[in-house]
Order: structure tokens, then sequence, then C-alpha cells
């Protein structure tokens, strides 16, 4: 059994299209054109996130800044005093096991 191993070009198995300078130069501009739809799609995804990231950033921020100034509001020393008496409960304990 014999191998045939081909040590040319790679252009040997390419559509004919690609074979001329103006279907090289097509593929050129194609490729790029995808990296740069590329890269627009991860900045539009990066700048979408940063504003996402920031607006539950500010929208928590606020709410602390709510919930202290509500803290303050009440008087120092707001003690609250409430009565509290103990009962008598009855202890059951469980059967010792004898070993």
């Amino acid at each position: 059994m014999a191998f045939k191993v081909h040590l040319g070009s790679a252009s040997v198995n390419s559509p004919a299209w690609l074979r001329s300078g103006p279907g090289r130069v097509l593929a050129v501009l194609l490729g790029l054109l995808a990296l740069a739809g590329l890269l627009l799609f991860f900045t539009v995804f990066l700048v979408v996130g940063a504003l996402l990231l920031a607006f539950f950033g500010v929208r928590l921020w606020w709410r602390m800044r709510r919930l202290s100034r509500q803290s303050m509001r009440r008087p120092p020393g707001d003690v609250v005093d409430v009565e509290h008496s103990v009962m008598d409960v009855e202890v059951i304990e469980a059967p010792r096991l004898e070993k």
C-alpha cells in the first residue's frame, strides 16, 4: 500500500475563484469584515455590560443611602420596654437503655 504525500501549495485544493488575484483580495476583505464584526459585537457586549453594572451599582448605593438615612432619623436611645414571665416546663426524660 502506497501513500501519496503532496508537498506543494495548499491552493491546489482551493476553489478556482480563490486562486485568482481578485478572489484572494475578496477573501481577505471578507475575513477582515468578519473580524471587524466580531470586534464590534464584543465592544457592544462590554459597553452594555458596563452600563448594566453601573446601573445596578448606583441603584444599590441609593438604597443603602436611604436605609442609612432612615436609621439616623430614629431618636437615639430609643428603647422598647417589655415584660416577660418564665413559665415552668415539665421535663420528660427519655427512658434509659440498660447495657
